[in-house]
């Protein structure tokens, strides 16, 4: 009887090795690609949104000033018009990157210039942040009476992945 050795492997070659070797560093390299660019967006989002809220707090310390009967006060605006169109000229504001007022005229806001008014601000492309307020009188859906509700927002383009950044802060204001 005749018996058939066979030589069984053992190992692997050096091309096996190097082949997986450069496999695991082209999906290091990418995922190492993939933080960084995660850190980034991160960073410029809370940068972004912390200055959203900086300009909220100013436009809210400027309406807290105001005297109950100033007509600046009056009831109007909305935080959440949308489309632009739909939004009053006297509740809101268009900012530059820089928070600096490109229009229109109004409470604080005094831009050099052309004013960027509604019809122009959706074609303006130095137009970042829309800053929009709305006050509710006392007596309305759950603001005491003798009180104002005063809401202001402010919500920058979106960066990267799509999501604005925005900052929302509401007070309520005593005779």
């Amino acid at each position: 009887m005749r018996t058939v050795s066979s030589k069984r492997q053992q190992g692997t070659t050096l091309i096996e090795t190097m082949i997986a070797t450069a496999i695991c560093l082209v999906a290091v390299f990418g995922l190492a690609g993939l933080v960084s660019m995660s850190t980034r967006q991160s960073k410029e989002m809370g940068s972004t949104v912390a200055q959203a809220a900086q300009l909220a707090a100013q436009k809210m310390d400027l309406l807290m000033a105001l005297a109950m009967s100033d007509t600046r006060l009056n009831a109007g605006g909305s935080l959440t018009c949308s489309p632009l169109s739909t939004c009053t000229d006297t509740y809101i504001d268009f900012l530059d990157p820089t928070g600096q007022c490109l229009g229109p005229v109004g409470l604080g806001c005094q831009p050099v210039g052309t004013p960027v008014t509604l019809s122009t601000a959706a074609s303006n492309a130095g137009v970042f942040f829309i800053r929009r307020w709305e006050v509710i009188n006392g007596g309305t859906g759950n603001v005491p009476t003798g009180m104002k509700q005063i809401g202001v927002r402010v919500e920058g383009n979106a960066i990267g992945t799509g999501i604005k950044p925005s900052a929302t802060v509401v007070c309520y204001k005593a005779q």
